[in-house]
């Protein structure tokens, strides 16, 4: 039986990928222009980074598509997914990202109350 972790690194590894380079970027701008800088010395850093891939992958939605990536890695491959698959990126894409409300409080605004609950 696949993992938590597993199902999620299989999306994060897809929508971090080459193809999505220039939306990670504007993502991260996004993200830190709001958050403040933060540098790789920073004892904070590692959760910074983890609070980021959360929002991007289960909050922002990505350009041109009005989903976030969870939700259109679900749409893009659940012909493909076993049940038990399907029922798991379906969570995915029905979850938000615990950064959300500290997100949108200080401007961010990922719409994620117009998402399917």
């Amino acid at each position: 039986m696949r993992t938590f972790d597993s199902y999620l690194t299989e999306i994060m590894d897809e929508f971090t990928s080459k193809a999505y380079e220039a939306e990670l970027k504007k993502a991260k701008q996004e993200f830190f222009e709001t958050t403040g800088p933060v540098h790789e010395d920073d004892a904070f850093y590692e959760t910074y980074m983890t609070a980021f891939i959360e929002w991007y992958l289960f909050d922002r939605d990505l350009k041109n598509q009005d989903l976030p990536p969870v939700r259109l890695f679900y749409r893009n491959h659940l012909k493909q997914l076993s049940e038990d698959r399907a029922g798991r990126c379906w969570w995915f894409g029905n979850t938000r990202s615990p950064v959300t409300p500290r997100v949108q409080s200080v401007g961010l605004s990922p719409s994620s109350s117009e998402r399917i609950s």
